[in-house]
């Protein structure tokens, strides 16, 4: 009886070897696969943060190319103003009995104070004739038809585009006719 609780005791001393063994084995694979998850982690950070430069970079040549046009477009706006005084003895619009305009400035009511009441004056301080609602609009006068005609009578259609904007009818039915004008009379939407 001694002799087999001596071999049973071996057997578990045996299990007990076997089971530190694969204990050591799986500490030791844990351990790799931790190594391999910190590795893989750092690996994802430093591609996270070059994507983050790309994107970053990306975003500043759009606005670099944004500023280019919109500098661009100014030039062109103020080559064309300049030509069309040195021609004003021999205007374009003469024929026409409605008044003709540079720039129709389509806006949101709630850019004015913010942002469109100082556009225009500039605009017109560098001798742009422009259609502005608040100077063009009498009391009394049709709403639509003095849109209408500021659009047909209008070289560009300067879009203050805002939340406010977007959200808006009046603005949408603006920046259609000024789409149409486009389509048949070549560029002449300015997106500010």
């Amino acid at each position: 009886m001694l002799q087999s609780k001596i071999r049973q005791i071996q057997g578990y001393q045996n299990d007990l070897v076997r089971i530190l063994d694969k204990k050591s084995d799986l500490n030791k694979k844990l351990a790799d696969k931790r190594y391999k998850l910190s590795d893989a982690t750092l690996k994802l950070q430093k591609e996270e943060q070059m994507e983050a430069k790309k994107s970053e970079k990306a975003n500043k040549d759009i606005l670099r190319s944004y500023e280019q046009r919109i500098d661009n477009l100014t030039n062109q706006l103020i080559q064309e103003n300049n030509n069309q005084l040195k021609n004003r003895s021999q205007s374009l619009y003469s024929d026409s009995n409605s008044e003709q305009y540079d720039v129709f400035i389509s806006h949101a009511s709630e850019d004015k104070e913010s942002f469109v009441d100082e556009f225009c004056e500039l605009l017109q301080k560098l001798g742009i004739k422009v259609w502005y609602d608040s100077i063009s609009i009498k009391w009394g006068d049709s709403l639509r038809a003095k849109i209408d005609d500021g659009l047909r009578n209008s070289k560009f259609g300067v879009v203050v585009i805002s939340p406010a904007y977007i959200s808006k009818g009046w603005t949408q039915y603006e920046l259609d006719g000024l789409f149409q004008q486009e389509m048949t009379g070549g560029k002449t939407v300015l997106p500010l």
